[in-house]
């Protein structure tokens, strides 16, 4: 199968990424009142450097941009980096409002095959997401293990936040491994919003999903779950 057939077959639906976040900022902009003016745009990506070209792609529109990133893409902040981000926004006429870009990431060569991307300065291919590549690898391990490695604290963290998925399984795919840390990063962020943020005065959107490294540097971004919480109401976000 090539790339082309590998995305279809299981990203359907997935657009240049640059295309992805302008989408949703006309969505946002447009519709619900979110401006870079007014809101503090979040970025929740794997450290490889590959997925910077989201990061860019999201300060570009929203300007700079409270950093969430983590192995994985996985949500690490926690209560007080979230008060962090609260702290930082924009309060225009008493409201807050905030925009999520949370995303794991996964390599598809040109040949179709998965976990791998080729980088600037290397002939042999590597893998992407490394973190959840080495994941597979360990899972026995990752499965034993009780706590966190606080010499490898944020793989370790990866591995302990893999093993509450439910419904992941024993599934050793790299596909379903990569959508069900989507679900996992935004399901932990949907528990951050409720305990932190008070609806009279703050609203929110999460943009979330999964970034495709290709061949010859294309980027795409596969819609996940995305909504909106204005004044408590939520709707969804459509791509």
């Amino acid at each position: 199968m090539s790339f082309e057939d590998v995305v279809q077959h299981h990203f359907p639906g997935s657009l240049p990424e640059g295309h992805f976040v302008r989408r949703a900022a006309v969505a946002l902009i447009q519709h619900h009142g979110f401006t870079p003016a007014n809101t503090l745009a979040c970025v929740g990506v794997c450290r490889d450097e590959l997925c910077r070209s989201l990061f860019d792609q999201v300060e570009d529109m929203w300007g700079e941009a409270f950093d969430v990133s983590s192995l994985g893409g996985i949500l690490t902040l926690g209560r007080t980096g979230f008060a962090a981000a609260q702290a930082h926004a924009p309060q225009i006429q008493g409201r807050c409002r905030y925009v999520f870009f949370l995303f794991s990431h996964i390599g598809i060569s040109a040949e179709g095959d998965l976990g791998i991307a080729m980088r600037p300065g290397r002939e042999e291919p590597s893998a992407a997401c490394g973190a959840l590549v080495a994941l597979m690898k360990d899972r026995t391990t990752a499965q034993e293990r009780g706590g966190v490695d606080w010499s490898d604290p944020e793989q370790s963290f990866l591995k302990l936040r893999v093993k509450r998925m439910r419904d992941l399984g024993d599934s050793h795919d790299l596909v379903e491994l990569t959508k069900a840390v989507h679900r996992a990063t935004v399901e932990d962020l949907r528990m951050l919003l409720a305990e932190a943020v008070d609806r009279h005065r703050e609203d929110y959107a999460v943009v979330a999903g999964v970034q495709i490294h290709g061949p010859d540097g294309l980027n795409l971004a596969w819609p996940g779950a995305s909504y909106l919480v204005v004044e408590g109401t939520r709707s969804e976000i459509w791509f």
